[in-house]
């Protein structure tokens, strides 16, 4: 089992933390701090800061401003000259590319960082780990001759078995195929949770951060721009930026009147803007729910129509789980703008029918235009 932070004691917090390349401000005044046992996903598009943070906990990077304690311990700060040495951390690390030793034998690679312990041990401890993964029965092979699901394991066996206080994950399963990334980070989330690990996994992928994390901190510009659970996450996005990572949008403008604004939907509940503030509504997809006019698409199986908006649809695409529905909705000024539908299963509408739309308001989001976020 990983070590873990006292009872209370948060597994590691970062105050103010600066990084700058110049002239790039990497990281802009962050501070974060990680539960014992916590998987914490950091999202956020390339140049965001993810990584530099991720380097930063693991001493590979000499902080500039700001202290990060690691298990109630100071192991960076600039100011008072503190600046524990990586491998006195007691983190992990796993990389995209595992960084395996090719002579080296699985057993080998996963012993590699338990110096510390005598031969026996040092073998117990790292079969330990293997078994931990599933991969004891390839303790004797070479890196090569596994695929790229059981390279990544052998790296996260290695990483787990000096049990750190804290785990680090680097975009671990960017290299993989689609299949078989669901695979393995569904075995990865299990693993980390059996073991009570506290892990920071970055990604720029939201659904797998939506998947792995018990928070979500989002990042922009080298600022932490929300830091919540995914349901809040995606639920109550605090910007339009949170808002647009997570999924696809419909964007609307508009202007608030009497606290609302008027769409080719109704009134929209304006939120914070205030009366005559121009604003941008977000529509995610599935948020639009369409549903036949007449008898003839009978057989989609949705409800009958409730009186909503009329759209015309110019495309339907299959997704498997889910269908895309490619509309033109009338906007009230003669004019017709292009919107789509996600609605779950098999909706496959006939290109050029006319069919209703009901909006679901709590898909729907509000932001002044002049937000700085």
């Amino acid at each position: 089992m990983a070590a873990e932070a006292g009872a209370g004691e948060p597994a590691a917090v970062l105050e103010r933390v600066r990084h700058a390349f110049p002239p790039v401000a990497a990281l802009d005044d962050v501070s974060l701090s990680i539960a014992g046992g916590e998987i914490l996903c950091l999202v956020g598009p390339s140049g965001c800061g993810k990584t530099t943070l991720l380097r930063l906990l693991a001493g590979l990077e000499h902080i500039q401003a700001g202290r990060i304690i690691l298990g109630g311990r100071p192991v960076a700060d600039r100011a008072a000259g503190i600046d524990v040495p990586p491998d006195e951390r007691g983190v992990g690390l796993v990389f995209q590319d595992y960084a395996l030793f090719p002579h080296l034998t699985v057993l080998q690679n996963v012993a590699f960082g338990l110096e510390a312990l005598d031969a026996k041990a040092r073998r117990e401890r790292a079969l330990a780990a293997l078994d931990q993964v599933g991969m004891a029965e390839k303790a004797e092979v070479y890196p090569h001759m596994l695929s790229g699901g059981q390279q990544q394991r052998v790296a996260l066996a290695r990483a787990l078995a000096p049990q750190p206080r804290l785990l680090l994950l680097d975009e671990p399963f960017a290299g993989l195929d689609a299949r078989l990334r669901d695979q393995v980070r569904d075995d990865t989330y299990h693993i980390l949770k059996n073991s009570h690990t506290t892990c920071v996994v970055v990604t720029h992928d939201s659904e797998e951060a939506m998947f792995m994390a018990d928070r979500i901190a989002v990042m922009n510009a080298g600022r932490l721009e929300q830091v919540g659970a995914p349901v809040e996450i995606y639920g109550k996005p605090i910007s339009a930026f949170v808002a647009r990572f997570f999924s696809d949008v419909n964007r609307l403008a508009g202007v608030v009147e009497t606290g609302s604004v008027r769409t080719p939907f109704g009134r929209i509940p304006a939120g914070r803007a205030a009366d005559g503030q121009a604003v941008e509504i977000l529509i995610r997809p599935e948020a639009l729910k369409i549903a036949p006019l007449g008898t003839r698409m009978a057989s989609w199986g949705v409800p009958a129509p409730s009186g909503g908006t009329r759209a015309r649809v110019i495309a339907t695409r299959m997704l498997g789980r889910s269908s895309l529905i490619h509309l033109d909705v009338a906007n009230g000024a003669g004019t017709e703008m292009h919107m789509h539908s996600r609605m779950p299963g098999q909706v496959l509408p006939p290109e050029g029918e006319l069919v209703s739309v009901d909006l679901d308001f709590g898909q729907t989001f509000v932001f002044p235009v002049s937000d700085p976020k």
